[in-house]
């Protein structure tokens, strides 16, 4: 009897781990943007990944998939830079200020992932995902002041809507320098913040808890890099 001939597709082998191959490919996708530009085509991803474009509709189902893949990573980047930042207790006025730092650091880093990001509507899910751990954040500190602490989520949205429409106009124009582009938003944001009445702290803020916070919502579930 002759030997049966194997059917085409997977080789044999030891299968890879699926979310530690999504990982890789979502790495080559953000190499294929650096390089190419926030267009970057599925072919130019797939071709950076060394893989044929079927293989990412078949990891991400289509590219919708992918780019939603993409966003939520980045948005798990900036959350957990800026809790490693967190660590130490601060003053609001340095957890505000060292906040906008952080997350400009981060999109000038990487300026055409972040337009990708804008170009796909992640400021939304941006703003999802952060709104939670600076609501916590802003709740803590307006109760640490004695003062009424329902507007906290509110509050946490304004502020970050305002940060995150000037860094997308920032991202695009930079007009001005990054130390520049953050005093700006700094004296703009903080005002507000401490009319609420938390300037009336005189402690240092403990921010372990926030930085637990943001940790569980960034913990990996498909294998992606928590560095920036």
């Amino acid at each position: 009897m002759s030997k049966q001939r194997r059917k085409p597709g997977r080789p044999k082998g030891a299968t890879r781990d699926p979310q530690e191959r999504r990982a890789d490919l979502l790495a080559a996708a953000e190499r294929a943007i650096r390089a190419h530009g926030p267009s970057a085509s599925m072919e130019q991803i797939a071709d950076e990944a060394g893989v044929a474009k079927a293989t990412l509709y078949d990891n991400f189902d289509g590219k919708r998939g992918l780019t939603d893949a993409l966003v939520e990573r980045y948005g798990t980047r900036v959350l957990s830079t800026i809790a490693s930042g967190l660590d130490q207790p601060r003053t609001p006025h340095e957890v505000l200020r060292g906040g906008i730092e952080v997350f400009v650091a981060v999109i000038e880093r990487d300026l055409a992932l972040y337009r990708f990001v804008l170009a796909e509507n992640g400021g939304r899910t941006m703003l999802d995902e952060s709104a939670p751990p600076v609501t916590a954040l802003l709740g803590s500190m307006l109760r640490q002041a004695g003062v009424d602490s329902g507007g906290a989520e509110a509050m946490a949205r304004a502020v970050l809507g305002g940060i995150f429409a000037a860094a997308e106009w920032w991202s695009d124009h930079q007009t001005m320098s990054r130390s520049d582009f953050v005093e700006y938003l700094d004296d703009l944001m903080w005002p507000g913040l401490a009319a609420t009445g938390i300037d009336r702290i005189t402690d240092p803020v403990d921010l372990s808890h926030i930085s637990r916070l943001i940790g569980g919502l960034t913990a990996p579930g498909d294998g992606t890099e928590q560095t920036a």
